[in-house]
């Protein structure tokens, strides 16, 4: 009897590292999807703002020193977002890494959501002495620019 006890018991605990497992697996997943689904987003966000038409022309795409597009890495601009631009993929360099190139043709952009769906943004190109103040929202899954302001100092 003691036997069939402790078989019992034995049998409860391995469903239940079974079933722990299985939990960390789905944990696992979910996150992992949940990381794609941000980079993806943010990876939409930043293209969008990269491309806005007006301010196209302060990229200077005729000088091969400001070709291909440096971006500033950030918490939210992750050095593996694929971004293009003037069919060039756009470096995200990190803070340390733009000190060594010693550039000053560098995109700073941050962007912080006001809500579920709108955000505001802030793209700064020091080497031009432009700002760019604006804000998207969110349509039917997909986020669109819905104003900005040029600032040049």
């Amino acid at each position: 009897m003691k036997n069939y006890i402790v078989l019992f018991l034995t049998l409860i605990c391995f469903m239940s590292c079974i079933e722990t497992t299985k939990s960390q697996d789905t944990k696992v997943k979910n996150t992992s999807m949940q990381n794609l689904q941000k980079t993806e987003e943010a990876q939409s966000i930043v293209q969008k703002i990269l491309d806005i038409p007006g301010i196209q022309w302060m990229y200077h795409s005729e000088d091969k020193e400001r070709v291909p597009i440096k971006i500033l890495a950030t918490n939210e601009i992750s050095e593996n977002l694929i971004l293009t631009k003037f069919q060039k993929r756009v470096s995200v360099l990190s803070a340390s890494e733009i000190k060594n190139t010693e550039t000053k043709a560098f995109v700073a952009l941050e962007y912080h959501k006001i809500d579920s769906d709108t955000l505001q943004f802030k793209l700064a190109y020091a080497v031009e002495g432009v700002v760019v103040n604006g804000k998207m929202i969110l349509q039917n899954g997909t986020w669109n620019l819905l104003n900005y302001d040029v600032i040049e100092q």
